[in-house]
């Protein structure tokens, strides 16, 4: 259920009407009823650190990932680029 805290602040912010297009369009990705509720949310989530920090973590170890499995791949290239020189030096190709 959702949280029914009553609500007694208003922040106003302008917007231009190509973000106010894709913001509209994100209500809809995110399934927020309308745009208060997803602002509330988005800040919601920014004032939670450790959400942040894991975001942060999890893209940090993706792109280690990345970076080793492309390191890899580029010695798995050069030792096949070695085999088969050998095997052509061999005359076994």
């Amino acid at each position: 259920m959702a949280n029914v805290k009553s609500r007694t602040r208003v922040v106003y912010f302008r917007i231009s009407e190509e973000e106010f297009t894709k913001l509209c369009g994100l209500c809809e990705a995110q399934g927020a009823r309308n745009l208060s509720e997803l602002a509330r949310s988005a800040i919601h989530a920014l004032m939670q650190p450790h959400v942040n920090t894991v975001k942060e973590d999890i893209s940090h170890r993706l792109s280690e990932l990345e970076r080793c499995l492309s390191e890899m791949n580029h010695h798995l290239k050069t030792l096949m680029e070695i085999q088969s020189s050998q095997n052509v030096y061999r005359g076994n190709i």
